[in-house]
């Protein structure tokens, strides 16, 4: 048997799902933008120890020019100095000490 046509039937089309690559992108894009926004949050803090801190602040206003330290600071194998200096918006807690310094 023949199938029979009907003439007043439209030809159906179905709309073509969304583009694969466009899909694609906007996940790159979504992924590109997590990982810039975790580069750019993470590095600011530097911990260190409250004798340090103590000695940082004696000295931050010590006419002479030598107003910062040196703390030894380890990175895998190597060993290297950091200078601190300019001790700014000191908060002390219950159990921390808080605030800004300029690392070197």
């Amino acid at each position: 048997m023949k199938e029979v046509k009907d003439p007043f039937r439209k030809n159906e089309k179905k709309s073509s799902p969304i583009n694969n690559n466009v899909v694609l992108i906007a996940l790159m894009l979504v992924i590109l933008m997590v990982l810039a926004v975790t580069l750019m949050s993470t590095g600011a803090d530097e911990k260190i120890a409250y004798s340090d801190l103590l000695d940082l602040i004696k000295i931050a206003d010590r006419k002479d020019g030598q107003n910062y330290i040196e703390v030894k600071r380890h990175s895998g194998d190597k060993e290297y100095l950091v200078r601190l200096s300019d001790p700014k918006e000191i908060k002390v807690g219950t159990s921390d000490v808080t605030g800004k310094i300029t690392r070197d």
